[in-house]
């Protein structure tokens, strides 16, 4: 295994603890890179590491990209899953857990796969309805969700405002199905309609949580946390592998600034995460 790397970069500081539940990793099939980061891993790392300094982030995990080119279906997607794991053990203080992925599309063939994440040690599947050809809602999906919840693993679900495949009335088909399981949220009340639908998902079922790197404004999560409580946000950016580092407008001042308590605070930025995720 490779020695991790240094443990801190200038203007980081990581007695903050700051948790962010929504990073990505890996190849992007839309990139004008062609999928892979520029100067390889040494140069995405540090990219991603000076991104996660500005927000004061101490510790992340990771997902998979889920446009990445698999023209060899199950074997690709196990490769992803697989670097995963090798990126999260590269940092293992920094990068405390990752998520896998599992097309839908594979149907029976990819319910082995499943079982394979959690060997791994990793701690989801990641699902982005609108990069997998399904809905969010699919039945191959809730057949994942059956097997995630014999083996204790969390479902990241993408719910993007601009799509309807993953429109919040489809991931309420997922946790009216599996009660028992906390579904995490991605991309969520990210513009103002999709704020009111995400509400009214929360509202109706709380085994759902939101991160809060795509939120349209500040405002939105205050809105949410107004309705169901703070206790159901986390916080997230959505950096993905250099050269699409992202950096959420939702930075920790934001929401210092949104007008959170300190208690609230304190459960967005790290302690929600420490509560609801396997993280160690």
């Amino acid at each position: 295994m490779r020695a991790p790397y240094p443990a801190a970069v200038p203007g980081e500081d990581r007695s903050a603890g700051v948790v962010d539940v929504h990073q990505h990793h890996g190849h992007v099939a839309h990139s004008p890179a062609g999928g892979a980061a520029p100067g390889g891993p040494d140069v995405e790392i540090a990219a991603r590491r000076r991104a996660m300094a500005s927000l004061g982030v101490a510790r992340a995990v990771v997902l998979p990209g889920n446009s990445y080119l698999r023209p060899r279906g199950l074997a690709d997607t196990r490769e992803v899953n697989d670097g995963i794991r090798a990126y999260c053990d590269r940092d293992p203080d920094r990068y405390v857990a990752g998520a896998g992925v599992v097309e839908p599309l594979y149907g029976a063939a990819g319910l082995p796969e499943i079982r394979r994440i959690a060997e791994l040690g990793l701690i989801g599947v990641s699902y982005h309805a609108r990069f997998q050809g399904v809905a969010a809602n699919d039945g191959w999906i809730l057949r994942h969700l059956e097997v995630m919840a014999e083996l204790g693993l969390v479902p990241f679900v993408h719910s993007y405002a601009e799509s309807a495949l993953e429109a919040p009335l489809l991931i309420a088909d997922l946790a009216r199905a599996h009660p028992e399981l906390t579904i995490m949220v991605l991309d969520g009340l990210s513009s103002y309609h999709h704020t009111l639908e995400c509400i009214a998902l929360a509202e109706r079922h709380d085994n759902v949580v939101f991160d809060t790197a795509m939120a349209f404004n500040p405002l939105a999560l205050v809105q949410l946390s107004a309705a169901v409580g703070a206790h159901r946000l986390l916080f997230g950016s959505d950096i993905y592998s250099h050269p699409h580092t992202f950096v959420t407008a939702n930075t920790p001042d934001a929401l210092r600034a949104a007008g959170f308590d300190a208690d609230e605070l304190t459960g967005i930025l790290g302690g929600n995460a420490r509560r609801l995720l396997p993280i160690g």
